[in-house]
């Protein structure tokens, strides 16, 4: 048993860390935090406040985390 959570402890920790700080989520926040000095809080581009590449990089970034990339379930 203290060789199996020696092997599994760190890998759990750092998705449960990733759930508390990535995933969609996240991309909820960073949208809110970005557009809380705008006027009604209201926009019209999503890309303009954050870019794709950005929000890809937010909710891929904890998939590959957790083991759900593309390449990783395939």
């Amino acid at each position: 048993m203290q060789a199996y959570e020696a092997e599994r402890l760190r890998p759990v920790n750092e998705i449960v860390a990733g759930t508390r700080s990535g995933g969609p989520k996240r991309v909820i926040d960073e949208v809110e935090a970005r557009i809380a000095d705008l006027p009604g809080q209201k926009f019209n581009d999503l890309g303009g406040i954050l870019p794709f590449e950005a929000r890809d990089a937010i909710v891929n970034g904890y998939s590959r985390l957790a083991g759900f990339s593309t390449a990783q379930v395939q």
